[in-house]
């Protein structure tokens, strides 16, 4: 009979995962402030970074939660009797077009094209030629400007590879 101490470590995750398994990566990032990350619960002051090099990549440190909720939804409608509703084609369609932007990072890191995307260029190009007004980058209006501005392009983004069908057949 196992001690109770044996008990816990057996059925903790530690004992499934290796300490530098992709999955004990992604165990380790399913945590509450991740989570926050999600649903934008998060506050300006712990997100606001004076250079682009500071900027964490958020994208990474969600995406267990992305993944979670996709079997929790599976799960729910399996159990419900609709699984019939689940488009398993919008999870991979998405999931692919992130890793292809994901990719894009990459390359453009790569060959130094840049920092982190395109739109770095643009929006230095604008704030180099064509500012109105100069906020302070630590300014909590500036940070919920950028907040809409960014979801915004986001949802653009993600239109667009869904309309054109990048994700999975490129041509």
């Amino acid at each position: 009979m196992l001690s109770r101490n044996d008990t816990k470590k057996w059925l903790s995750l530690e004992h499934i995962f290796t300490n530098t398994s992709l999955g004990q990566r992604m165990l380790y990032r399913l945590n509450l402030n991740n989570l926050r990350f999600t649903y934008y619960l998060i506050t300006p002051n712990e997100t606001m970074f004076e250079t682009v090099d500071e900027v964490p990549n958020y994208t990474l440190q969600v995406t267990p939660w992305w993944l979670l909720f996709i079997i929790f939804e599976f799960c729910f409608l399996w159990l419900s009797g609709h699984v019939n509703r689940f488009a398993l084609n919008d999870s991979i369609t998405s999931i692919s077009a992130e890793k292809k932007k994901n990719y894009l990072k990459i390359s453009i890191k790569f060959y130094r094209f840049g920092g982190r995307t395109i739109a770095i260029f643009l929006y230095d190009y604008i704030w180099n030629n064509f500012r109105l007004i100069e906020n302070s980058w630590n300014s909590p209006l500036t940070w919920i400007f950028c907040l809409f501005f960014q979801d915004f392009m986001y949802y653009l983004g993600h239109r667009a590879i869904h309309d054109m069908s990048l994700s999975i057949y490129p041509f």
